[in-house]
């Protein structure tokens, strides 16, 4: 997951069909990405700067089943995902993946106020979903889950997209390939891949439960709650016909 600064997808709504003006300042490309990118890099850059000076302590942050249960610290079930390592190279790649396809995906798949709610969804899913591998797993020994999380919305991303041609140091392949590719680029660095493995299965259970069921098996197992879409979107209209054009089962 560390060596993405070469990769462009064919047709990226980052540059192009979404964004007819070019961004001309890191202002201004900050005001443009969509909602939960813009506040997920604003926590993450946050956290990781204040940890790096010594005004954020990660001591509270850290995912602990044992506080959590016996002290109360619920907090750590979403600070975990906000620190994605030490400030570095290996950080702003993380940034790049955790912007690109949030934006993607919010951009293409999760359009408008219903569509915010069905990633705030996604979310909660995704989260929900790496807390308890973490726990079954490691007994809840991994501290930070922020990469992972990032690499469920890139894996999801490219289940919506799979047919999107993308470019990697010279390669040529179909979006659904990614995430294994940089599955594969990570072992090859010698990092761990635990992070990535744990993306890719919540990833899959999601867009399974959530995209093939209904359409292969005309069963609805999981849907966003209704009170998100309160939440979220003032009209409270579903778009039933959104989902069934924006997944696809490979064969």
């Amino acid at each position: 997951v560390f060596v993405l600064v070469s990769l462009h997808v064919g047709t990226d709504p980052l540059t192009s069909t979404h964004n007819n003006v070019m961004v001309s300042s890191p202002e201004e490309w900050f005001k443009s990405l969509s909602p939960i990118a813009k506040v997920w890099l604003s926590i993450a850059v946050i956290t990781t700067v204040g940890a790096q000076f010594g005004f954020v302590n990660l001591a509270y942050l850290y995912f602990d089943t044992t506080l959590i249960i016996r002290q109360f610290q619920i907090w750590r079930l979403v600070t975990t995902f906000f620190y994605f390592g030490k400030l570095g190279f290996n950080f702003l790649i993380q940034m790049f993946i955790l912007t690109r396809y949030t934006q993607m995906l919010e951009h293409d798949h999760f359009q408008g106020d219903a569509g915010l709610a069905e990633m705030v969804f996604l979310l909660l899913f995704g989260g929900s979903g790496l807390i308890l591998l973490n726990w079954i797993c490691f007994s809840g020994k991994i501290p930070f889950l922020a990469s992972a999380l990032s690499f469920v919305l890139l894996y999801v991303w490219s289940r919506k997209s799979p047919y999107i041609d993308v470019s990697f140091w010279g390669f040529q392949f179909k979006a659904w390939h990614l995430p294994f590719v940089l599955l594969l680029m990570t072992f090859i660095m010698g990092n761990s891949p635990i992070l990535d493995i744990f993306g890719i299965l919540v990833g899959h259970l999601y867009h399974f439960l959530m995209d093939i069921v209904p359409r292969v098996y005309n069963k609805q197992l999981i849907q966003c709650p209704q009170f998100l879409y309160k939440l979220f979107d003032k009209t409270e209209a579903r778009r039933d016909d959104w989902r069934a054009a924006s997944a696809h089962r490979l064969n």
